[in-house]
């Protein structure tokens, strides 16, 4: 069985093995910087600079914690840095959003529409809102493991999540 598959996140960070961490998790975090990032070599850039953190900053990871949210994290806040430098990042919502009379849309219904339409949407979210989308949808993160990750409350990620499903489905409709 390989090495890497048989010990856990503690075990590698204890023992300092940095390539099979990096290998297990840079994935998810290529994925996460891909998405919001939309260029495979921003998203290679980002990845290796969420490693590069990460490991500058491994005195602040709280062991008792999954390392996985911690590293998304890491490359939230970078993408979130970087699009704001790059004047890319819308920061708020649209004010003409109504959400009263909206119906919460269903996961399924996301993932039934035109693939080009839904990511075209998804890019017109604000930032916070595509995050949390992506976290939940892609990287299939639960919302407390989300405000964990980003630093907030739970009732915030369900808000946002929220808002964001609706603003999607007003979008695609």
């Amino acid at each position: 069985m390989n090495r890497m598959l048989e010990e856990s996140d503690l075990e590698l960070l204890q023992s300092r093995n940095w390539g099979s961490l990096i290998g297990r998790h840079y994935g998810a975090v290529y994925a996460l910087a891909r998405k919001l990032l939309r260029s495979e070599a921003d998203a290679r850039d980002a990845a290796q600079e969420t490693f590069a953190r990460a490991l500058a900053k491994l005195h602040s990871y709280d062991a008792r914690r999954p390392l996985r949210p911690w590293l998304l994290s890491i490359t939230a806040h970078f993408i979130r840095d970087l699009l704001r430098k790059r004047r890319e990042l819308p920061l708020a919502p649209q004010a003409d959003l109504e959400i009263a009379d909206v119906a919460l849309p269903s996961e399924p219904l996301l993932r039934q529409e035109d693939g080009k339409l839904l990511v075209a949407a998804l890019d017109r979210l604000p930032f916070d809102w595509k995050l949390v989308v992506v976290l939940h949808f892609q990287q299939e993160l639960a919302p407390a493991d989300i405000a964990e990750a980003l630093g907030v409350t739970t009732n915030a990620v369900r808000i946002r999540l929220y808002r964001a499903l609706i603003a999607l489905r007003k979008d695609l409709s």
